[in-house]
């Protein structure tokens, strides 16, 4: 069988770069369907930079799940010395794509529709933590939506890690989601993710991440103190609960994703059963060995996972373009007003706000909302790892 190369695929337009990868919707040739591709250029990776390219294709191959975006392929482009990873194309953007818009336009979710996201979110993390598997990175932009803004698939596992002796203590991540015990070079565990999760809560709600600063060292001191300004008040109390179960101090006293599900279980009613559904799926879930980079990176074919494709009937050259026209020209707001209460907001002014979090006896953080993100000096290419320590 001839091993695959991107001629077989027609690059349509990049979607995103990373610290050692660009991201690219694509047409696969052999059925004309559009996918994601991820190439890292091994070229420039150092020995542990490449074996964290294959520890994402070992999680992704390992993982079935609607919450998680789907493994398709990888291979090895010898013409680019490139690994090439094919997942579904999740076209509805990002997150923190979709919170950038509802700044743009001054509108907010519905609090049914936060609900609906903070379900599938954990959902997706538990598929990770039932193998012990550890994100590392959650954060809105590497959270993606389907074309209707109606599922989530957590994305980017490059960082991922599995925890086989329970806790971790290599320091990474992205600052502003970083959790107390990443940012003091603490050994941590699954609750770090909950911590990170909660910081994607609260930025739903808020539009803004719970702690902000443009200098490391303070943006350090907040979230340490654990003091944050409540979400807007016309979201319910129960949400609240949610986001400060999350955003706890000590990791001790945040929730397991087990134990944040039966709370949104008990506080929205949601009808769906949530342990036989994640059972369904979780069943079918084997962590794969882990892949050892070769000496000769044209090995890769014999260690890289089977391709994962569900063949689908081939669409006609004049409907493979169709296709491909219809995805260059749609605005992505097309497919985000009916989910959005797209109405302009009364501007609220208070006395004081009200700060909420562990350490209420601190002094509120003075919050700037044009903040930029932290430029931290790093061993990688991006300034959004966080791998010194304070």
């Amino acid at each position: 069988m001839q091993s695959t190369t991107l001629k077989d695929f027609e690059v349509i337009k990049k979607l995103g770069d990373g610290s050692f990868s660009q991201v690219y919707q694509v047409l696969r040739h052999s059925d004309s369907q559009l996918y994601a591709l991820k190439n890292v250029k091994l070229g420039f990776l150092k020995s542990k930079e490449k074996e964290n390219a294959l520890n994402e294709v070992r999680i992704l191959a390992s993982i079935t799940h609607p919450n998680i975006v789907p493994y398709k392929e990888a291979f090895y482009d010898e013409g680019s010395n490139s690994l090439c990873i094919i997942m579904e194309l999740v076209s509805g953007g990002t997150l923190s794509h979709l919170i950038d818009m509802l700044k743009k336009s001054g509108s907010k979710l519905d609090e049914s529709v936060i609900w609906s996201y903070i379900n599938q979110m954990l959902k997706g993390l538990k598929a990770l933590h039932d193998l012990k598997i550890l994100h590392r990175d959650l954060k809105s932009a590497n959270i993606f939506l389907t074309e209707d803004q109606k599922t989530l698939k957590i994305a980017d596992m490059n960082v991922s890690k599995v925890a086989k002796g329970g806790f971790l203590h290599t320091q990474t991540g992205t600052p502003y989601y970083a959790s107390p015990e990443i940012w003091r070079c603490d050994p941590y565990n699954a609750k770090s993710d909950i911590w990170s999760l909660g910081c994607v809560l609260y930025e739903i709600c808020a539009l803004k991440p719970p702690f902000v600063s443009t200098d490391k060292r303070d943006l350090f001191q907040k979230i340490q103190y654990g003091n944050f300004n409540r979400i807007p008040s016309h979201y319910s109390d129960q949400l609240q609960k949610i986001v400060m179960k999350c955003l706890s101090r000590n990791p001790n006293k945040r929730p397991s994703v087990e134990g944040l599900l039966k709370m949104i279980g008990e506080n929205r009613k949601i009808v769906e059963k949530n342990e036989d559904l994640l059972r369904g799926y979780s069943q079918y879930n084997f962590l794969m060995k882990t892949l050892k980079f070769p000496k000769n990176p044209k090995s890769l074919v014999d260690i890289l996972p089977k391709p994962n494709y569900q063949e689908k009937k081939k669409l006609s050259m004049f409907h493979g373009n169709a296709a491909v026209a219809l995805s260059r020209d749609r605005e992505f707001i097309d497919g985000i007003l009916p989910i959005i209460e797209n109405k302009p907001l009364r501007k609220i002014v208070r006395k004081k706000s009200k700060v909420v979090g562990d350490n209420k006896e601190n002094m509120k953080p003075q919050v700037n909302n044009n903040v930029k993100m932290p430029k931290i000096k790093s061993r990688s290419r991006s300034p959004n790892i966080l791998e010194e320590k304070v």
